[in-house]
């Protein structure tokens, strides 16, 4: 099913985030829609904002289906798993200037708890769409869909041109519809992964004030082109088609990540695809990095109070795609989460296996395992570990030891942050440090 939001509307929607984000009203953590407990049947006039809205008539399932395939041809069926909503609505602009109106200030909820916007290239007409005067009215159509196996939806107004909530309205598309978001933490928030050094891997949550997140799959290599979808899988055509460089498709990676709105207050949120991005050892950004079109269902949508998606990012790592070697530049396996630059609580995840534990519990050591001074051991193939100046995960990093760098322990074990470390001395470079004892094997 494709989507279509015209050059202007992107345009417009594009500008009022900017000023959201100069003003600073909220910017950090989206809110599109408020906890509403009103839905109004249709027949029935509300006020929302500055308008007196009413909803005329409404359709799902095969009856949504026949008006979207009618108003155009390009309308491609519902995605597997959806359906469309039709719904026609008149407007009376009750305020003293003029007003903004299109199909995108409405989105459909059901009852997974996902906003659904405009669905269609080419909306039923009559389209509700236009700049409508002080005291004029308007009345068209919205197409949406929701899941094709709920039993309530509702179709919410709320305008990507009009700030804050207080204009949102629900709207019952089906026969005593509800909406219901959450009003309590989903999972209580937590401090994992809020260290790069120390970041939370597979089945690992993460929990902050306004979100949770959980890596629950992980397809790397060719595989990540047999699961996505067709924007993807034209760029790994043609790299099979060049021949030398099909061995860039081993660098791909593509995350499933289970993510829930975790706020308390019952409003949605709009999580962007880019709220997860690769980062360094240190925590900065990755340069350069060519985010791919993820599979279905991509992790970046609007979330109800308490909804929760097992959503996809996908990325090629950097390299160089050399014809004989895959050359890697990039070894960390690092995702900051953090779905706006302004948001002020940014956490770490790692594909590649993270802490031995969300919470981990003072390591001890036994004596009679500990390895004496002068024993060399080396990094397991596939692996990249971290030599610190002292033995914490907080300690600053000397340098990023990749696989088969060998170390020589230099002296007695000790214990911090839940880990075993070690003194070593690299034989290469001669650089010391601290390494975790478990990070480490014999050669």
């Amino acid at each position: 099913m494709l989507k279509h939001v015209s050059v202007q509307r992107r345009l417009l929607r594009a500008l009022l985030l900017l000023a959201m984000l100069v003003s600073g009203l909220g910017f950090g953590h989206f809110s599109t829609v408020k906890a509403e407990t009103t839905v109004t049947p249709a027949g029935e006039k509300v006020t929302a904002g500055p308008w007196e809205i009413t909803l005329i008539e409404a359709a799902t399932g095969d009856n949504a289906a026949g008006l979207a395939a009618g108003a155009g041809n390009a309308n491609s069926p519902a995605e597997n798993g959806t359906q469309y909503v039709a719904a026609h609505f008149s407007m009376h602009n009750a305020s003293g200037q003029a007003q903004l109106v299109a199909p995108d200030d409405f989105a459909a909820v059901g009852d997974d708890g996902f906003f659904r916007r405009s669905a269609a290239i080419f909306q039923i007409n009559p389209p509700l769409s236009g700049n409508v005067a002080a005291g004029g009215d308007i009345d068209g159509w919205v197409l949406s869909s929701v899941e094709s196996d709920t039993k309530s939806v509702v179709i919410f107004y709320d305008s990507t041109t009009i700030s804050g909530t207080w204009a949102d309205h629900a709207f019952a598309i089906t026969e005593g519809a509800t909406f219901e978001p959450k009003t309590k933490h989903t999972v209580d928030p937590n401090q994992t992964g809020t260290d790069p050094g120390a970041p939370a891997g597979p089945g690992d949550v993460v929990a902050t004030d306004e979100w949770s997140v959980e890596i629950v799959d992980v397809v790397t290599g060719p595989g990540v082109n047999d699961i996505s979808p067709e924007t993807t899988q034209r760029l790994g055509n043609n790299y099979l088609a060049a021949g030398q460089y099909a061995i860039c498709l081993e660098t791909w990676v593509a995350i499933q990540v289970q993510v829930t709105n975790n706020a308390d207050d019952g409003l949605t949120r709009t999580l962007p695809q880019t709220a997860f991005l690769l980062a360094n050892a240190d925590g900065s950004d990755v340069l350069d990095v060519r985010m791919l079109s993820a599979p279905a269902p991509e992790v970046g949508a609007e979330y109800a109070a308490g909804a929760s998606r097992a959503g996809w990012i996908s990325f090629e790592l950097p390299s160089l795609c050399e014809y004989d070697d895959v050359n890697l530049s990039y070894f960390d396996n690092l995702l900051r989460f953090q779905p706006f630059a302004s948001s002020a609580d940014p956490r770490y995840l790692t594909w590649g296996g993270g802490s031995p534990s969300a919470d981990p519990t003072e390591a001890t050591i036994d004596e009679n395992d500990v390895l004496p001074v002068g024993t060399t051991l080396v990094v397991p193939d596939g692996d990249t570990v971290n030599l610190r100046t002292d033995p914490s995960t907080s300690g600053d990093i000397v340098a990023e030891l990749e696989e088969g760098t060998e170390v020589e322990i230099t002296g007695e074990p000790q214990t911090g942050d839940g880990y075993i470390w070690y003194p070593v001395t690299v034989t290469d470079s001669g650089d010391e440090g601290w390494v975790v004892a478990e990070f480490l094997a014999e050669p």
